[in-house]
């Protein structure tokens, strides 16, 4: 018999077990724009039906529109004194209230922004991340993440802090 290292390792292969098979259908929704809403307002964001997105902002003075300004050259000390950060959504998951973004502006305007407001068209709202994942396009994308609400952190004495991380406030305005 050989030493215990290698009749373990020879062991190895007959004692692991079968991958698990999971056929279990995505939930779909009925009406993907309530689900959706209903999921990011329990993330601590809201919705707004509507394109006017300004006219919920009128105190905001620093305001960075990467939907009309698609070249963003920005210093990191403009970026920390950003107030609103517009941004479109690629698309929507009703599923968990998230939205996909593939920023083509300094990433660093999402953490550094006071408040985001993300637009977004009510037909590309989806029903699951299965239906969302099937839509990326990964073998060209540089970066892109799912945004859920504003930043959110809580210690060990359940004392809630919002905007640590990031914005204070993030709305969706659909249309």
């Amino acid at each position: 018999m050989k030493n215990a290292r290698d009749y373990i390792l020879s062991r190895l292969p007959s004692a692991t077990p079968q991958p698990l098979r999971y056929d279990i259908e995505p939930t779909t929704y009925t009406d993907v724009a309530a689900t959706f809403e209903s999921n990011l307002t329990l993330a601590g964001g809201s919705v707004v039906y509507s394109d006017d997105i300004l006219s919920h902002y009128q105190d905001i003075t620093r305001i960075i529109d990467t939907i009309k300004d698609d070249k963003i050259d920005i210093s990191l000390e403009e970026m920390e004194q950003n107030e609103l950060l517009i941004i479109q959504a690629k698309f929507a998951v009703a599923e968990n209230g998230a939205v996909w973004i593939e920023p083509n502006f300094p990433r660093e305007l999402i953490t550094l922004s006071r408040y985001i407001a993300i637009k977004l068209s009510a037909k590309e709202i989806l029903s699951n991340m299965h239906q969302a994942y099937s839509m990326i396009d990964s073998s060209s994308l540089d970066f892109g993440m799912f945004l859920s609400g504003p930043s959110k952190t809580a210690d060990i004495e359940q004392a809630l802090v919002i905007g640590a991380h990031g914005a204070l406030g993030l709305k969706c305005f659909i249309s």
